[in-house]
């Protein structure tokens, strides 16, 4: 029996070097492949314009750049307005920093660093709860609340939703409203471009007749069936980081508060996600917005706006301590 267990543990212990191998391989690769997926993107994206301005609108509106109709005109503006967010998001979701956790700790900000946990008591009947500061378990760095170790980049990121190989960034505080109006501003794109193009299709798939395009007919297809395919890829990835927005919480943080509902459901109690404030809220604090007119500002393509330091996070006033700290305290034991 004994030697069978043995055996059985160093199975496992192989099995997880191999999964820690396979991982590393993994994350090695998007990190140097980052620059070539963000080359092909650029690519793609300036494709469709290319063909959008140069064959499907033309094939509306004849000669629209000197004799325009006010249709034309809609179109090119709509098109160029389309275009334009999704260039100017997608650069931003690039090049702005996501933000990094500090590697000191800053007195002001002290309390974010905290978590509530039994410790190890003088007294012989056991254990006893002190607030201790929390440090990543990866780079050993001092952790703050929502911050989260990235394994492809090689640190912490304040709120981090995830590691995005398109960008060659991860998508955090800072650029995270870059990264969702990119999304949709695609998904608006995509969806227009693939509605107008449908008509031209019909004529550049239909090989019995003859093609007058400004481009080939191959080029026509190939605009339809990507915007197409990115249109329905779009509706899912951008429901789901609305969802994420309007719940205030990161694609991480649903996973841990998921396991939370979970735990505390088993004992007849209900969690709540301390940095939910309602959907209004935050969809305010999500793009940086307090004024009156936030309800459509939000579509202006703007600079990085942010609430906050990316350190201490508003929560729920209503929500127990002991959950709150249950919450940072498993967060803080994430290593993604």
């Amino acid at each position: 029996l004994w030697s069978s267990g043995m055996k059985a543990e160093g199975i496992r212990d192989l099995i997880d070097r191999g999964l820690e191998f396979a991982r590393n391989v993994f994350e090695r690769g998007i990190s140097l492949f980052g620059p070539a997926f963000v080359a092909l993107a650029s690519t793609l994206i300036a494709y469709v314009i290319y063909t959008h301005f140069s064959a499907v609108i033309p094939f509306y509106h004849q000669g629209y750049l000197f004799i325009a109709s006010w249709p034309a005109v809609l179109h090119l503006i709509i098109s160029s307005w389309l275009s334009f967010n999704i260039v100017f998001n997608y650069i931003g979701s690039v090049v702005v920093s996501p933000g990094v956790a500090p590697a000191e700790i800053d007195e002001a900000d002290a309390d974010a660093y905290l978590v509530l946990s039994e410790v190890s008591s003088e007294d012989p009947r056991g254990t006893e709860q002190k607030y201790i500061i929390r440090h990543c378990k990866s780079c050993g760095k001092p952790k703050c609340e929502r911050s989260h170790h990235c394994h492809v980049c090689g640190k912490c990121v304040l709120k981090m939703d995830h590691h995005c190989p398109w960008i060659a960034n991860c998508v955090g505080h800072r650029n995270h409203r870059f990264f969702l109006m990119f999304l949709f501003y695609l998904w608006l794109g995509t969806g227009y471009s693939s509605a107008m193009s449908f008509q031209p299709l019909m004529i550049a798939s239909n090989f019995d007749e003859s093609w007058e395009g400004k481009t080939s007919r191959s080029s026509i297809i190939f605009t339809f069936v990507l915007t197409i395919s990115i249109f329905v890829a779009m509706t899912i990835l951008c429901g789901w980081q609305l969802f994420l927005m309007f719940t205030g919480q990161t694609s991480i943080e649903f996973y841990i508060n998921a396991s939370h509902s979970r735990d505390l459901a088993r004992r007849g109690l209900q969690y709540k996600n301390p940095y939910d404030l309602g959907p209004r809220r935050n969809f305010q604090l999500f793009f940086g917005m307090d004024s009156s007119r936030w309800w459509f500002m939000w579509l202006l393509p703007m600079g990085p706006r942010v609430v906050g330091n990316g350190i201490r996070w508003k929560s729920r006033g209503d929500v127990p301590s002991a959950i709150l700290n249950n919450s940072k305290a498993a967060a803080s034991t994430s290593n993604v």
